[in-house]
């Protein structure tokens, strides 16, 4: 009837998928009927606003005969003077923004393939657990070594970190 409206009100939920995409988000809305055949329209446009922030921090725990020290990203400085002390390095690998990140990829220069049979080379194992809010995420894998000191992490999903644990033994030489 004359002055008469209809109202349809409902509710869109932006998925991660709408975030991973970073493509505009529209909406239109059309209305006929069978006196007024012209589609009358509106459009309203949602932007996606992406935040890509990959957070790297990296501690070691070091001993060397009793005594041990644990150090952090903060200090990045422990005095080594006997050979064969151990340093346990842990390098994290956090996706701290709001979009998937693919292909994460961690370097390290103790992950090398020089002649020192002590570090690890281009082909070896290193420890990798991928964790969320939850804790972990499946069980943890060996990741191998690139010539180029780099371990291929792949996905960190939103809030997802991978932790990577190696070990280094000082020489005498």
């Amino acid at each position: 009837k004359v002055g008469q409206y209809a109202e349809l009100t409902y509710t869109y939920t932006v998925t991660q998928a709408d975030i991973d995409s970073g493509a505009l988000i529209t909406n239109t809305a059309g209305a006929s009927s069978d006196e007024d055949t012209d589609v009358s329209s509106v459009s309203y446009d949602f932007e996606i606003v992406q935040s890509k922030e990959l957070i790297l921090e990296k501690t070691a725990v070091v001993k060397q005969g009793e005594t041990t020290v644990t150090d952090s990203d903060e200090n990045s400085y422990v005095e080594v003077n006997q050979a064969n002390a151990t340093a346990t390095y842990t390098v994290t690998a956090t996706n701290n923004g709001n979009t998937t990140l693919n292909n994460v990829v961690v370097t390290d220069l103790m992950l090398n393939a020089a002649a020192d049979a002590d570090k690890v080379t281009d082909g070896q194992q290193v420890s990798m657990q991928v964790y969320d809010a939850e804790g972990a995420v499946g069980e943890p894998v060996l990741v191998t070594v690139s010539a180029d000191n780099a371990v291929n992490v792949g996905i960190l999903k939103v809030g997802q970190y991978a932790e990577l644990t190696y070990t280094y033994t000082v020489t005498q030489a």
